[in-house]
């Protein structure tokens, strides 16, 4: 995995994104990773989270964030840092929630994270 395909790596892990990621592409002529992030996956994490009606999807989306935690890709980790986990972190109440599915080097960046905003 790396920036140039972390997009389309996610869509095939996580599909249920998919239709959302198609709508928001009609708003741009080139989408790049940040704002698929940003505007498409963290609001279907929050609300999957916030419902809590499917332990299976939200094992794979962990489970993903999980494997960008791991790549070598420094701008794949900043893709799960500065754009996915600092909002997570902006609610206390879905960060513990997704601290249950988080694996061991998600949960290290979100702390440190959580750390740089004095949270």
């Amino acid at each position: 995995m790396d920036y140039n395909n972390v997009v389309q790596k996610m869509l095939k892990v996580i599909p249920e994104v998919t239709p959302l990621y198609e709508k928001e592409l009609e708003w741009w002529d080139e989408i790049l990773p940040h704002i698929v992030f940003g505007d498409v996956v963290n609001p279907y994490i929050i609300r999957l989270l916030r419902e809590g009606n499917d332990e299976q999807i939200a094992k794979n989306v962990f489970n993903f964030l999980e494997q960008m935690a791991i790549c070598s890709d420094e701008k794949v980790h900043e893709i799960l840092a500065v754009t996915v986990l600092e909002q997570l972190g902006d609610d206390p109440t879905i960060l513990e929630e997704a601290r249950r599915y988080m694996g061991n080097e998600t949960k290290k960046i979100s702390d440190e994270v959580e750390k740089g905003w004095g949270r």
